[in-house]
């Protein structure tokens, strides 16, 4: 959700010239959080994370391709974090 509705343009390049690397510090604040969730007493913690849902959009996967990004490749990286 982080990068889906903006893209590369809403990630400062300075911070994140790869990519990857800001994947990989999203996926370890998702895992810290949780973590501490769990840590307090949770037990039973749902997110959602409606970005699936735009990637079974034609229209969405299309504004996705103009932006210059492949739908399918996002998909495969959302689900790695």
């Amino acid at each position: 959700m982080l990068h889906f509705r903006g893209g590369r343009k809403d990630i400062d390049a300075t911070v994140y010239p790869d990519l990857s690397d800001y994947f990989d510090d999203l996926a370890t604040t998702w895992r810290d959080a949780i973590r501490a969730f769990y840590d307090a007493g949770c037990r039973y913690l749902q997110l959602d994370d409606t970005v699936w849902a735009y990637l079974c959009s034609d229209a969405q996967r299309q504004q996705v391709r103009e932006r210059g990004e492949d739908p399918d490749a996002l998909a495969r990286i959302y689900a790695g974090c």
